[in-house]
């Protein structure tokens, strides 16, 4: 009776160690990540890279077959530029009349930046009750910068129209220019203590089908502009309480 007593008990003991086993195995188990989320990481990591790689390649095929254009020919932005300034112009009687009006816009579209600053920090602080919908749309960052990017356009316009305001303009478009043919600048051009950083961007118009000349050149430096603010923003929004 004794050993039977015994039996039985170390088939329980045998038996609660092994159900204990399956309970921890299904923990695990049921803890235990599964293989289809880094799957799918990967596969979207090697989509965007995929993508990046063949605009990269694409970049590079329209410089290395692009060939530039005289200045105000049909390739090139300040003849497209032109045609709808004087469409504007051509909106008033006079061209004193069409500096005013455009003074006018150019000094209401600054406002924008600010106002929308202002929106945002007033309905981040209770200040500013708005519909959920028109809040996302008036505080987003794409507006604002879009509202930046506007300002830029708008006040730089006439710049974009006019001739090299100096002679190193001139000669930075020529040797962005003789870049497509060699592109090897210090066998090509000699732009004196300019270095290659200074003209190479000069001939990334030319993806988009545009010769370099003043107007693209300036065009330039309004997106560097905007990309340097967005950079500012994103710096201190990442250091900011």
């Amino acid at each position: 009776m004794q050993a039977s007593y015994l039996d039985r008990n170390c088939h329980l003991s045998s038996s609660s160690r092994t159900s204990d086993q399956n309970l921890d195995f299904t923990d695990k188990s049921a803890n235990r990540p599964t293989g289809h989320k880094p799957d799918h990481l990967s596969r979207t990591l090697w989509i965007r890279w995929s993508i990046y790689t063949i605009l990269g390649v694409f970049c590079v095929y329209r410089l290395a077959v692009f060939r530039p254009q005289p200045l105000d020919a049909p390739g090139t932005l300040r003849p497209i530029l032109y045609a709808i300034f004087h469409w504007f112009v051509g909106l008033s009687g006079t061209p004193d009349e069409a500096f005013a009006k455009w003074s006018t816009i150019c000094s209401l579209v600054l406002l924008v930046p600010p106002a929308l600053a202002l929106l945002n920090y007033g309905r981040l602080h209770g200040l500013v009750k708005l519909p959920s919908r028109a809040g996302h749309l008036l505080c987003s960052r794409w507006l604002f910068f879009t509202s930046v990017t506007a300002c830029l356009v708008l006040c730089r316009y006439p710049t974009l129209l006019q001739n090299e305001f100096n002679p190193d303009e001139g000669a930075f478009i020529a040797a962005a220019s003789k870049l497509f043919y060699d592109p090897n600048y210090f066998h090509s051009v000699d732009c004196q203590t300019n270095g290659p950083l200074n003209i190479y961007p000069l001939m990334l118009p030319a993806i988009l089908g545009l010769s370099p000349d003043f107007a693209s050149s300036r065009a330039l430096v309004i997106v560097i502009v905007v990309l340097c603010s967005f950079v500012f923003y994103r710096t201190i929004a990442s250091i900011a309480p």
